[in-house]
């Protein structure tokens, strides 16, 4: 049980030192107008949205599963 949860904190802090490795990269390069702006926020999005979606799922499943595992040791 422990296991899924090391995986989804080394997923998610990968997944976040990617966008802000991104990020930086980005502002050390410029954005200069505004259609700049907009391009490079809707490919963060694109690029995290699946992704993040994924990490939200993976947390859910992984909530109910420790909650029912909790609870069949009582049992």
């Amino acid at each position: 049980m422990k296991i899924a949860w090391i995986l989804w904190w080394i997923a998610t802090i990968f997944w976040g030192v990617v966008a802000i490795g991104l990020l930086v990269f980005t502002l050390m390069n410029g954005l200069n107008s505004g259609i700049e702006w907009y391009k490079f926020t809707f490919v963060m999005i694109g690029i995290f949205l699946v992704p993040i979606i994924c990490q939200v799922v993976w947390l859910i499943i992984n909530l109910i599963v420790s909650k029912n595992f909790k609870e069949s040791q009582y049992n």
